[in-house]
């Protein structure tokens, strides 16, 4: 496991030690998420109330007015064309289907991690075309929660690995 810096370094935050704000952060995220939790499941009720008791408008979506609120169930529409609607619709014409029709090329994955299981393409080779990136997310957990994290390589968790290695793009 890395190395952890010792809160050595005093007053850097504030006039406060660091340790004292990582445990209020600490706190106040363990608060929020059970505030976040408690707030799901009223607004679920108060969905489900809005959705039997409330007045529907002409949008579609579902309203009731109190002294001071407005408590409103959105009715959100997507307009979506569908392919197979659009090309039974202009069948019999041809110029409008070629127009708004296209062809997407994209990377097919799961060939990339059959070839590469085949040994047909090499790990070398599948790392060399990847993009790889690293983010860096900031978490505060108890001790007793902090997994233990193992390194590897990429050529050889590009090699072991069972899900496709890049995000699969929609086909046309």
């Amino acid at each position: 496991m890395p190395k952890v810096k010792k809160d050595n370094v005093k007053h850097l935050i504030t006039g406060v030690n660091f340790s004292q704000k990582v445990d209020e952060y600490h706190l106040m995220n363990t608060q929020k998420k059970a505030l976040e939790n408690n707030m799901d499941k009223l607004k679920s009720s108060l969905k489900a109330y809005v959705q039997k008791a409330g007045t529907k408008n002409d949008t579609g979506s579902f309203i009731i007015e109190t002294k001071n609120l407005v408590i409103e169930e959105r009715a959100v529409k997507k307009i979506e064309p569908s392919l197979e609607k659009v090309i039974a619709q202009f069948a019999h014409k041809p110029e409008v289907i070629s127009e708004v029709v296209k062809v997407r090329t994209y990377l097919d994955e799961e060939a990339l991690e059959r070839l590469l299981e085949q040994g047909t393409i090499t790990a070398e080779e599948v790392e060399s075309i990847c993009d790889i990136t690293t983010n860096y997310s900031f978490y505060v957990t108890p001790k007793e929660e902090i997994p233990e994290v193992l390194k590897s390589s990429v050529s050889s968790a590009a090699a072991l690995r069972r899900k496709p290695m890049l995000k699969p793009k929609k086909k046309a």
